[in-house]
């Protein structure tokens, strides 16, 4: 999984330009808030290039940690945020043990686990990092947001130094969405072209509830992104809140 971000990583910030950290930062603060919790260690998980740390540190200094299974993605985030601890690691495979109370893994990161057995095994291992009472929360894109990302076709966007097409196929049998992307830096008068190929899966809340139970987590509730409502058969987006037993 390393490997689809690691010749993307240069250029991953000016491709997600669009992307709102600030307003995920927020939701999430306050979804704690919403919960009382105010935590002593934070780790996110899937942080990318740190735009997702950010918000938590600034909010929590020195109480926070970033991991990645991508090298590359850290240099850039490190590159940016050289304050911020960043270690590499695989969500399932986490080295930690009972070190936070809260885990988060946002921007439909664990979308990227293509088996239950994946997904399943990236739960025990925030568990195995969680202590007793600590909140896991991720968000993941339903098989109705897989559907609806890709109706909207081929993609074109072009954001100064670089040039890139989105293009998506959906699997209906596996709920699966591909998409591939072709990225056209431009350095000088010249540019360049960069390929890469990203799948994301959907599962539904019954077997997402059912994993984190086997991991030892009770899932506390489910909303629509970015709102406190309940999920509908048209939610996008889900956020998770599951508390560690």
């Amino acid at each position: 999984m390393a490997e689809i971000f690691e010749k993307i990583a240069p250029y991953y910030n000016g491709l997600m330009h669009d992307v709102d950290y600030k307003q995920w930062g927020e939701y999430l603060l306050r979804i704690l808030n919403h919960y009382h919790f105010i935590p002593n260690a934070v780790l996110d998980v899937a942080c990318g290039t740190a735009n997702s740390t950010l918000p938590f540190w600034e909010e929590f200094p020195k109480r926070v940690f970033g991991a990645d299974i991508s090298l590359s993605m850290l240099k850039q985030g490190k590159s940016k945020f050289p304050f911020l601890p960043l270690v590499n690691a695989d969500v399932r495979a986490l080295p930690f043990y009972n070190k936070f109370d809260l885990i988060t893994c946002i921007f439909d990161s664990l979308n990227y686990m293509h088996t239950e057995d994946d997904l399943s095994k990236a739960f025990s291992s925030v568990r195995d990092s969680i202590s007793k009472g600590g909140l896991f929360i991720f968000d993941m894109n339903t098989d109705y947001g897989l559907r609806y990302i890709n109706n909207l076709g081929t993609l074109n966007k072009d954001s100064g130094n670089i040039i890139s097409i989105w293009r998506h196929y959906y699997k209906k049998d596996k709920k699966e969405l591909t998409l591939h992307i072709s990225i056209f830096p431009k350095k000088g008068d010249k540019i360049g072209r960069i390929d890469e190929v990203h799948t994301e899966k959907a599962y539904p809340v019954s077997t997402i509830k059912t994993l984190l139970a086997k991991a030892f987590f009770v899932l506390l509730n489910t909303y629509t992104c970015f709102s406190f409502n309940p999920i509908n058969p048209k939610t996008k987006r889900i956020l998770f809140v599951a508390k560690a037993i």
